[in-house]
């Protein structure tokens, strides 16, 4: 959701709108002048502090006081500005929409409310709204490059990536020597990874590292979207030392993500638990048995929330308790029908288990969540002997993301099952070019080179094949190839 200047922890350096087009401390002070004045800076006061408390109750006594400040001759519209804040931080997007619409059509405050009103019709991914507002306020401020940046990030997120860029590299430009700077350059390098240039999203968030928190944490997950797991949790260990407690939250689901990959699902339970409520005693130590236990308080505690069922469901379903993962899955969808992970997660497990209905979800996940999902679902179509739709998935995922080394291999072997050796050759070597050595990589570019009639190329991938990974399943199927390469390696 948006980080406002509401939060209770505001940093400035989260919002471009807030710095350049909220109230000025001078107006601040002049509106806290007088009976209204005082009524509405109790007005903000009490509710700062019902934020910082998690006082619910304190936030609604602040909120209904809203009208008595009013009959006082409070500031309206900076009531409503600091209201449609507190509104659009904890995702209450509807009252937010309500003051910001009547703030738009309010001369002073219009341009902020343009920005804050953008960034809430994002969350609710209604983007033609988001881009009217966003030219409006780039025509309103003359083409500041903040205000170019903030299109250029909406471009970006509603999957126009290549416009989305363009514009960002426009706003890069334009602020040299502006504070704002880095916070565009993190802004690009999230673009840039969308478009699957990794090598430049990783020189913008190293250029953004030291003024902007939150560019370490979205290079942990660009680590992560490579499946460098380690490098992943290190880059999100230091994000997290620096980052607000408002932005910690996906940075530990992240870290966590990175703990499963490696196989520490103590240190993934640890980073869930601060992020939901398990047991403070929680860990591996008590076996799936225990952490079921520990889970069922964490969904139990959160009734409602569809992201503790579903990283739940998750974790669990990797440590093989699957009846009680696909449960939890299950409600998850339930809860939040347009998420598109609880549907992939869930059609993953499936998968697993035979039942083809896990495709059907994976088809799911991708129609909600473009082609992020659609890798999953080739190497899945590709495991149900689809070489057609799998071919299909994985080329539809490289267009998302072109430098994504394990789609070209997904695509490689299902060429390989199409009969064409040759362009799965080039996949699998394109997959190899991108990412570190890997063993299954090598194997299935030693079985391309076998088709295309290489003897000599395909013994030598085999070989480096079997030197990393000896005890892979799929080194037994080549019993006679194995022979050689022992042979040859000496052994």
């Amino acid at each position: 959701m948006p980080t406002l200047a509401f939060s209770p922890d505001p940093d400035p350096m989260q919002d471009l709108h807030y710095r350049e087009a909220a109230p000025s401390q001078a107006s601040l002070r002049r509106a806290g002048s007088g009976r209204g004045g005082g009524l509405l800076l109790a007005f903000r006061s009490r509710l700062l502090r019902g934020v910082e408390r998690r006082d619910g109750g304190l936030q609604d006594a602040a909120l209904a006081s809203a009208g008595e400040a009013l009959r006082g001759g409070a500031d309206e519209g900076l009531l409503r500005a600091w209201r449609a804040e507190y509104h659009a931080n904890f995702g209450s997007y509807r009252h937010a929409l309500t003051d910001l619409d009547l703030l738009v059509a309010d001369g002073p405050r219009a341009l902020w409310a343009l920005s804050v009103r953008g960034e809430v019709n994002t969350e609710l991914r209604r983007f033609k709204r988001v881009f009217a507002d966003y030219e409006a306020l780039v025509s309103g401020t003359g083409r500041a490059a903040w205000a170019v940046a903030l299109l250029g990030r909406a471009k970006a997120k509603a999957g126009l990536v290549d416009e989305g860029l363009r514009r960002l590299d426009a706003a890069v430009a334009g602020s040299a020597g502006e504070w704002w700077l880095p916070v565009v350059a993190a802004w690009r390098g999230e673009a840039r990874r969308k478009a699957g240039d990794l090598r430049g999203a990783h020189r913008d968030f190293d250029a953004a590292l030291e003024a902007y928190p939150l560019a370490r944490a979205w290079k942990g997950r660009t680590l992560l979207a490579q499946r460098r797991f380690a490098a992943a949790r290190s880059c999100l260990d230091r994000a997290l030392r620096s980052l607000k407690p408002v932005d910690a939250e996906l940075a530990l689901l992240w870290r966590a993500e990175a703990s499963f990959g490696l196989g520490d699902f103590a240190a993934a339970l640890r980073d869930l638990g601060r992020v939901y409520p398990l047991s403070a005693k929680a860990s591996w130590t008590g076996g799936v048995a225990g952490l079921k236990s520990d889970l069922a308080r964490a969904v139990k505690a959160h009734p409602v929330d569809a992201a503790a069922w579903a990283l739940s469901g998750r974790l669990l379903g990797d440590l093989g308790a699957n009846e009680q993962a696909l449960w939890l899955l299950e409600r998850a969808c339930a809860l939040a029908p347009r998420r598109p992970e609880a549907w992939a997660w869930r059609g993953e497990l499936r998968c697993r288990r035979g039942d083809g209905a896990g495709l059907r979800d994976l088809e799911r996940a991708c129609r909600l969540g473009g082609p992020r999902w659609q890798g999953a679902l080739a190497q899945e179509r590709l495991r149900a002997g689809d070489a057609d739709g799998a071919l299909t998935s994985a080329e539809a995922a490289l267009r998302g993301s072109p430098a994504e080394a394990w789609l070209h291999q997904v695509r490689g072997r299902a060429l390989l099952a199409l009969r064409r050796p040759g362009e799965a050759r080039a996949a699998l070597r394109r997959a190899l070019a991108l990412s570190v050595r890997s063993a299954e990589t090598y194997f299935w570019l030693s079985e391309a080179e076998r088709r295309c009639g290489r003897g000599r190329e395909s013994l030598d991938h085999f070989a480096e094949a079997l030197l990393l990974d000896p005890q892979a399943r799929w080194c037994g199927a080549a019993p006679d190839m194995r022979a050689v390469v022992l042979e040859r390696l000496g052994r």
